[in-house]
């Protein structure tokens, strides 16, 4: 039997499927295509799923797949199923213009848009550039809708929360007091957006029941300076944070930053951040603390017909005076992943999975003093984090949810042993 194959298109603004020349003696695609074309779709989906494990051409599958899902309406499967054709240049022309199908269904007008746009190019598509799809793309994108935006844009949210801390973690020390209590948490932002330039205050407190003396207040107010090159955003930044603790002052900050974020779809990216701290500690009785601090990231967001995957690598290395029985400069190293996903329409659930280990170098000291004993050698700690989040949005910009978050600190020193639960319910209002 012959293996060309032909292109057949749908009525204005259906998807374009790929499907073989059929014969008596039919494959497990052929089959496929022939359910396809008696619109039995899930019929179809499975005899293309035997074909790609028969070893056929893979991306032919993927596509064929993708307009499958597409005719019954599963569109996150459509679009995984699509993003893995794409690289095959015969076809990249084809799934795009299918991509931006699936993002209109979606009620993704933006980045439907993108993609019509990119099915567009003539050159990214040569030799194998069609000039019917390119104009099917041209009609189906239309025009932009230009609004007309306000040469500063405010947007900003404030959040209050209610929780209980199973095992306080000092501010100072960074360990755990042993001690339990319930607090009130509370967090305010306000961000002006302007042409070449971002504006962002942000306000943080908790309060606790009764360890007044680990009450912590926080000010910051950054500048950043972002700056678009194709689908990557560049944004040098500076940033200034000032501290209580037990309302008395405690750290003011001066922090320079430069990130780098690269989209490979309106809501996919890769980020990559950097980030300078000069600590300077305006209460004598901390002076210890003072120093720098600086860390890397890296930062993946995949968005998948699971959810949004978050995975987030941390490097962090501190400089800082210390005090002689302890060490307040660790280096730090952290993985984070994280997956958001959607149980009804209104609720939403977040798992997030954390794991850091951090290294301090203690000087030689004398642990067997019964009075001030002081650890020797170097400390090792590894943290590991699991946090649950289930949320509603009743109405339009209110968030009401309920966070636990359990923590475990493995330590070759006994002391800096423990666990943690946290739980709180909170409400989050943003404009």
């Amino acid at each position: 039997m012959s293996s060309y194959l032909r292109l057949m298109l749908f009525s204005f603004g259906f998807v374009i499927v790929i499907a073989p020349a059929l014969a008596d003696d039919q494959t497990a695609f052929e089959k496929g295509a022939r359910a396809f074309s008696e619109k039995n779709y899930s019929l179809a989906i499975d005899y293309f799923k035997q074909a790609q494990a028969q070893g056929y051409n893979q991306n032919t599958i993927n596509f064929n797949l993708g307009v499958s899902y597409f005719k019954l309406k599963q569109y996150p499967q459509a679009e995984i199923a699509f993003r893995n054709a794409l690289r095959s240049p015969k076809l990249k022309q084809l799934v795009q213009y299918n991509l931006g199908l699936v993002k209109l269904k979606q009620q993704h007008k933006t980045e439907a848009y993108h993609w019509f746009k990119l099915a567009q190019d003539k050159q990214a598509h040569s030799p194998y550039y069609s000039d019917k799809i390119s104009r099917l793309a041209i009609a189906m994108a239309g025009q932009p809708v230009k609004k007309s935006s306000p040469a500063v844009r405010i947007v900003g949210g404030a959040s209050l929360a209610y929780g209980y801390d199973s095992n306080v973690t000092l501010q100072t020390s960074g360990s755990a007091s042993g001690l339990s209590d319930q607090f009130i948490e509370s967090f305010a932002y306000l961000y002006f957006r302007m042409p070449y330039t971002n504006f962002k205050l942000n306000y943080y407190d908790q309060s606790f029941s009764t360890l007044d003396p680990n009450d912590y207040r926080q000010l910051q107010a950054r500048l950043e300076f972002p700056v678009d090159n194709g689908d990557w955003t560049m944004t040098p930044g500076v940033f200034y944070t000032s501290s209580k603790l037990g309302r008395q002052d405690y750290q003011s900050i001066n922090n320079v930053a430069f990130e780098a974020k690269y989209r490979f779809a309106k809501r996919d990216s890769l980020l990559f951040k950097y980030q300078y701290s000069d600590i300077t500690v305006e209460n004598p009785v901390y002076n210890y603390l003072a120093g720098t601090q600086q860390r890397l990231r890296a930062e993946l967001i995949n968005n998948t017909f699971l959810g949004q995957f978050r995975l987030r690598y941390d490097y962090e290395h501190n400089d800082r005076v210390n005090r002689p029985t302890e060490d307040f400069s660790p280096t730090r190293q952290g993985l984070r992943l994280r997956l958001r996903n959607s149980i009804t329409k209104k609720i939403k659930m977040k798992n997030e999975l954390r794991y850091r280990r951090s290294t301090y170098n203690y000087s030689p000291g004398d642990p067997d003093d019964p009075i001030n004993p002081i650890p020797a050698g170097t400390r090792e700690d590894s943290r590991k984090q699991y946090q649950l989040t289930l949320y509603a949005l009743p109405i339009p910009h209110l968030e009401m949810g309920i966070k636990y978050l359990y923590t475990s600190n493995d330590s070759n020193f006994d002391a800096e042993q423990y666990s943690r639960r946290i739980t709180q319910a909170y409400l989050y209002y943003y404009f």
